[in-house]
This record gives C-alpha cells, sequence and structure tokens, in this order.
C-alpha cells in the first residue's frame, strides 16, 4: 500500500481505484449487528485465509482510539487527493467517540464524499451522533436493515436480502444481495444494487465509483448513476 494513503486502504476491483476505505475489524466493532448479517458477513470469511488483512485493521482500529485520530486521517485524505471515502468495508461504528470523530473528518474535508452503512442505529445511545453525521450534506449513511432489524429510524435504508425470497422491508431505498446467482434489478418493488444485481453486462465494467448510488447525495452536480445502470 501507498505511503501516500496512509491509515486508508486503496480501492478495489469493486469499489474502483478512485474511492479509498477505511476498515477496522469485523464483529467486535459492530454494536449493532444481527445474527443474519454475522452470518453473511464476507469480511468473516476472510479470517485466517488473509492474516495480513486482519491485522491491518487492528491497527487501524487502535488508530482510531487516540485523540489524534480525526486530524491524522483528515490528513491522509487530503493527501490522497482521492474524492470518495468509503467508511467501512470491514467494522462499524463502535462508540460516541469515534462517530464524533467522523463527523470531525467529513466536516474537515467538505469536498469529499463519504459514505457508509451501519446497523449501529439499533443502539439507542449511538443513533443521536449517527444523526449528526447523516446530516452532513457530503456524507451519505444508509441504516442496514434485514429482517432481524426491525424498521429503520428516518432515512435512507438497505436491507440485506438472504435470499430471492427475502422481501424487503417496507420504505427500503436499496437492496443488497447475499446470493447474486440470478438476475433481479428490483426485489418487491425496490431497486437492487446494480453490482449485486446478477447482471453480466455489468459484472466487468461497473464498479462503485461508476455507479454512484451509494454515494450520489454526497456529491453535487454530479450525474448519480451510468446510463448502463439505468437500461
Amino acid at each position: 500500500m501507498s505511503n501516500k494513503l496512509g491509515l486508508l486502504f486503496p480501492g478495489n476491483s469493486k469499489l474502483g481505484s478512485q474511492v479509498a476505505s477505511f476498515n477496522i475489524p469485523r464483529v467486535s466493532t459492530c454494536p449493532g449487528a444481527t445474527k443474519l448479517c454475522l452470518k453473511c458477513c464476507y469480511v468473516r470469511r476472510q479470517d485466517g485465509r488473509y492474516p495480513q488483512i486482519t491485522s491491518s485493521h487492528e491497527r487501524r482500529y487502535e488508530a482510531s482510539l487516540k485523540d489524534d485520530f480525526a486530524a491524522v486521517l483528515s490528513a491522509d485524505i487530503k493527501n490522497s487527493q482521492l474524492k470518495v471515502v468509503r467508511i467501512h468495508s470491514a467494522g462499524d461504528f463502535y462508540s460516541n467517540k469515534y462517530i464524533l470523530d467522523w463527523v470531525k473528518i467529513v466536516r474537515s474535508n467538505p469536498d469529499v464524499a463519504f459514505y457508509a452503512y451501519t446497523r449501529s442505529w439499533r443502539l439507542p445511545g449511538l443513533l443521536p451522533d449517527l444523526e449528526k453525521l447523516r446530516r452532513l450534506p457530503n456524507m451519505q449513511l444508509w441504516w442496514s436493515t434485514d429482517a432481524e432489524t426491525g424498521e429503520a429510524p428516518e432515512g435512507i435504508s438497505a436491507y440485506l436480502a438472504l435470499d430471492d425470497n427475502d422481501m424487503p422491508i417496507e420504505g427500503t431505498s436499496l437492496v443488497l444481495r447475499n446470493k447474486r446467482s440470478t438476475v433481479m434489478k428490483k426485489m418487491g418493488g425496490c431497486q437492487v444494487c446494480p453490482l449485486e444485481s446478477g447482471r453480466p453486462e455489468l459484472k466487468l465494467k461497473l464498479t462503485c465509483y461508476k455507479c454512484r448510488v451509494c454515494f450520489s447525495n454526497a456529491l453535487t452536480g454530479i450525474k448519480s448513476m451510468s446510463s448502463a445502470v439505468n437500461s
């Protein structure tokens, strides 16, 4: 990993090279996780196979506990010159101090789009600070739901569908699929994540950066979705 990224991870084949991410250990930092969420966690399936990734998540968690975390990561974001940051491909918002650090980070980088999915809204003590983060103009925060979470608070939500018969909760904004062997553009009238829709014409040419569904509300004057997604 380039030193230029510091605490950030470089974009992968799904995110796209223009999207940086910040990851911490799964499960231990996921206070709102459900049994279904843990069962489907792709990061959990990587444990033991990629010990270097697991250890790098631990190092970033340790960094997040420090008083200067917000300042250090803000500097890394500026140095990277990337304009989109995915918070937590692994991990979640685990404490009030950590959430408020992200509020500082997002505010310090107004020309960068941030996005994240979280089940930490399920903890009443964390929700007020998550609302502060959600309301920032360059932050797109999704409430993560599944069949065990119950209905999410006001805002946009993404539903984890275990299979093709697992229909989303009413009011869901986006569906994420655990099994993607079939082609499904919508489930229960709700849009399926284009990268998880099973459409072969999108598999090789689409990335999160090109799609932009997950962070379009955090951008100004940029088309939210590619024509390939809408076709």
